[in-house]
């Protein structure tokens, strides 16, 4: 039999049904401020959502706490976006143009919490679609913004085999391996 609940223990708290005393749907505030928001076992999130307060939000499946498949959405200012670019990334100019807060968005499926299969969605509209190692694409497509589409196998972000395929129609076959 199920009931409604809500335990307080200082920052701690649980909300929502429980079954067996234990939280099976509803919400979980842990001290460090992370909220769990969903379906349980065992008082660990299965399905939902996690919001763990720092910008960063998963929302999917989960085993073990881990993503493996949905939706990450990490919210960061401009020094945090400059911190987390790829080494390989010599022109940070476009970040200048970026809001102050920006928002990348990783659909798809995970393996301990990092994309593996899916896209990013990037603040300039930019999208990585494919497959990602190190939530790198190594595998797929990029889509930018003017419409100009570079696919194939990527290394360090670039395209070293595949296509690029211009706006106008124009398409230039690539191969630097």
């Amino acid at each position: 039999m199920s009931y409604k609940k809500i335990i307080q223990d200082g920052d701690f708290s649980l909300a929502g049904e429980f079954v067996d005393k234990k939280l099976v749907k509803g919400k979980m505030i842990l001290p460090n401020g992370e909220i769990h928001e969903g379906e349980f076992v065992d008082f660990i999130l299965v399905k939902g959502k996690r919001d763990f307060g720092n910008g960063l939000e998963q929302e999917g499946e989960f085993v073990d706490l881990k993503l493996v498949k949905g939706k990450k959405t990490l919210t960061v200012t401009h020094e945090a976006l400059h911190q987390r670019l790829p080494v390989s990334v010599k022109d940070t100019s476009f970040i200048k143009d970026l809001p102050l807060i920006s928002v990348v968005i990783y659909e798809g499926e995970f393996v301990d919490g990092e994309l593996v299969k899916g896209k990013i969605i990037l603040p300039n509209r930019m999208i990585h679609e494919g497959e990602f190692v190190d939530e790198k694409l190594v595998k797929g497509k990029k889509i930018h913004p003017n419409g100009a589409i570079h696919e194939g196998l990527f290394v360090d972000l670039k395209l070293v085999k595949g296509k690029k395929i211009y706006p106008d129609g124009k398409i230039e076959e690539v191969d630097n391996t």
